[in-house]
């Protein structure tokens, strides 16, 4: 075999190629891609063992993205992400995007560089993630124009040794694309999880995890420049190879399963398009549903496990043949509801930890075989099996309860002719369905004085059917409000596994009949012409908030005379109250003579007095003969004498009601 050495004398280490799997191009490229091995990890991280502690990247996507060396956010948007620099900032730096899907690892590096001529990027994978470059170890390089394949083919003492998979026997699998915009290079990847080639690639499933590292660099005529995202480690001064930093990819899981072009599964949920669907490996892990449809026969080969938080929901038909605990594993706090049929084959095992409900039928023909070096199969129950529906425990077949609980309940049954062992069934009997009747609804007045009640005697819930013990309970407040309040009933029964709870209602009505009192002005005499709203305010009160005041006034009293204003009092329930106030109203001239009589009530200093007296009988005589403006000029000059007069002869009390009545009169006066 012709081998090319490629020659890394600055780091002391020599990577052989066998140059006659390669063409001149991609010999070229790979020499160019391999020539750094570098002693030192960008992200500190131990440079003694094996993978880089905490460098880890790890998403599922359900939507595949475009291998076109762009990377777009809409299909790149799952991906699990770091930013980036080299080791010795030869390049700019970047973006590292990892995903996968069911059965493709996506990968994107977005690297700071202005140009995408002669530039390689090369991704290393330490297949069985031991952390030493071993046989088989896959390479994956892209350029601008090509995506090659390599892998390790031989790992000499002090080299290792590296060539394509197509010249070796294998194919090339994955694609890759990478462009540029003058500003960052782009590549994108796709690779299989696990290719039929598995000699050359790797082959890793959901929670497994892949080693990688990155190289990026360029060779140009008379020119080279690489960098690496951790670097190699070295056992002594000569660069001879021991271990690689690596970093890691962990194959997301999802709840999306496929096994082969005739079973698939969205969301989780199993369809068919045939009848029968065969798996060997699946997880259900927490927050995650299987649900198994009519019609649909999964048969599990290398195990089906349930774990914590976990549902397997199966009305079609689970056939289990693995065994050594691999069979179907139904861990703590996981569920299987089971409608359908569970068939444990005679080297099958089912081992339930957790909850199983069925009202299906659980079939054990089970012979307590050996099964790959493990002796005994059948079904070992560790946690609890509610079963309403039917379990066959045929001749022959071991049934281990010893840690466990199973509760034939109403109406279940369980045909035993092998062997059951540990503890009892316990046979629970039915349960009618339970229910509730709340008491009548009810109508009460509020308290007195209150906008409440309080000790109000609701009645008594009755119940039927359940299992005795029945506790009655309700939501009923100490004190209800005006209006209606809905309490609810609810009682519970002691049926087990799972107690009946049932609930109804009952409304309770507060109303609000008592009147609000209300007091109203005291009479008053006023001139033609004064507002409505100058005869006083009412006041009312009440046992609840809201009360609004009323009353019949007329916005103007226009006409002299007697009136009678009623005024009336409504609180938010509606009820009433009333009140009247009798109004006189008098003329000008009337006025006038009231507010001598009201002065000479005042008690006024004798000289004051007999001057104001002589104005006010002066301007009533001007009204008496029509001579309306001397009337008002002599007012005006009563209200002069009042403010010059005021806190000296005459009180400001005084001055404001001769005031205010002087000005009435000057308002009714046209």
């Amino acid at each position: 075999m012709a081998n090319t050495r490629v020659g890394l004398l600055r780091y002391k280490q020599t990577v052989w190629i066998d140059r006659s799997s390669l063409s001149k191009k991609k010999l070229r490229c790979l020499s160019a891609l391999l020539m750094v091995i570098i002693a030192s990890s960008l992200f500190s991280f131990p440079k003694a063992e094996a993978h880089a502690a905490g460098f880890s990247l790890s998403s599922f996507t359900s939507t595949a993205p475009t291998i076109d060396g762009i990377i777009g956010a809409t299909e790149w948007a799952n991906a699990a992400k770091v930013d980036f620099s080299f080791l010795f900032d030869r390049f700019g730096g970047g973006t590292i995007y990892v995903m996968n899907d069911d059965k493709n690892l996506y990968i994107a590096v977005k690297v700071a560089d202005n140009s995408l001529t002669g530039r390689n990027l090369e991704l290393d994978f330490d297949n069985d993630h031991r952390g030493i470059r071993a046989t088989g170890d896959d390479i994956k390089t892209l350029d601008q124009n090509s995506f090659y394949d390599f892998y390790v083919s031989a790992v000499p003492p002090d080299s290792y040794a590296i060539a394509s998979d197509e010249t070796a026997g294998g194919t090339v699998d994955g694609t890759g694309k990478a462009t540029s915009d003058g500003t960052f290079n782009y590549f994108e990847f796709s690779l299989p999880l696990c290719s039929s080639d598995i000699s050359h690639d790797f082959c890793v499933s959901a929670g497994g995890t892949l080693g990688f590292n990155l190289f990026y660099g360029y060779n140009l005529p008379g020119v080279s420049l690489f960098d690496t995202l951790f670097g190699f480690n070295t056992a002594d001064g000569f660069g001879h190879i021991t271990t690689s930093t690596w970093g890691d990819i962990v194959i997301a899981h999802s709840n999306i399963l496929s096994d082969g072009p005739s079973c698939n599964s969205i969301g989780g949920i199993w369809n068919s398009a045939t009848s029968t669907c065969t798996i060997q490996n699946f997880t259900v892990n927490s927050g995650e549903t299987l649900t198994i449809s009519t019609g649909v026969e999964l048969i599990v080969r290398a195990g089906l496990t349930i774990n914590p938080g976990g549902t397997v929901s199966n009305s079609g038909t689970i056939t289990v043949s693995s065994c050594c605990f691999s069979g179907l594993i139904n861990n703590f706090d996981a569920t299987i509801i089971n409608t359908g049929t569970i068939s444990i084959e005679s080297t099958g095992v089912f081992v339930n930890n957790g909850i199983t409900a069925n009202s299906g039928t659980i079939t054990n023909n089970s012979a307590g075989e050996s099964c790959a070096g493990c002796a005994g199969s059948g079904i070992i129950n560790g946690g609890t099996i509610n079963n309403t529906g039917t379990i066959n425990n045929n001749s022959g077949s071991t049934f281990d309860n010893t840690s466990g609980n199973i509760n034939d309940n109403c109406g279940g049954i369980i045909n035993n002719i092998g062997t059951i062992t540990g503890n009892q069934v316990v046979n629970i009997p039915c349960s009618t369905p339970l229910s509730i009747t709340a008491p009548p609804n009810i109508t009460v007045n509020a308290d007195p004085g209150l906008c409440s009640s309080t000790g109000i005697s609701l009645g008594t819930a009755t119940t039927s059917g359940g299992t005795p013990t029945i506790i009655v309970s309700n939501n009923a407040p100490a004190t209800f409000p005006i209006g209606p309040t809905t309490v609810t009933w609810n009682a519970t029964d002691s049926s087990t596994p799972t107690p009946q709870t049932v609930n109804t209602t009952q409304t309770v009505t507060v109303i609000d009949n008592q009147l609000p009192t209300i007091s109203a002005p005291l009479p008053v005499i006023v001139t033609v012409g004064i507002a409505g709203s100058a005869i006083g305010t009412a006041s009312a009160t009440d046992n609840c908030p809201g009360v609004i005041i009323t009353s019949n006034a007329p916005a103007t009293f226009a006409t002299p005379g007697s009136t009678t204003v009623t005024w009336t009092a409504t609180d938010a329930s509606g009820n009433t109250a009333n009140a009247t106030q009798l109004v006189t109203v008098l003329t000008p001239a009337q006025s006038v003579q009231n507010l001598i009589n009201v002065k000479e009530s005042m008690n006024l200093d004798k000289g004051i007095a007999t001057s104001l007296d002589a104005k006010l009988s002066a301007a009533l005589e001007s009204l008496n003969s029509g001579q309306n403006s001397v009337a008002k000029n002599l007012l005006s000059a009563f209200i002069n004498q009042v403010n010059a007069q005021t806190d000296k002869t005459i009180t400001q009390a005084q001055a404001t009601q001769l005031i205010q009545d002087v000005q009435n009169i000057l308002n009714a006066i046209h």
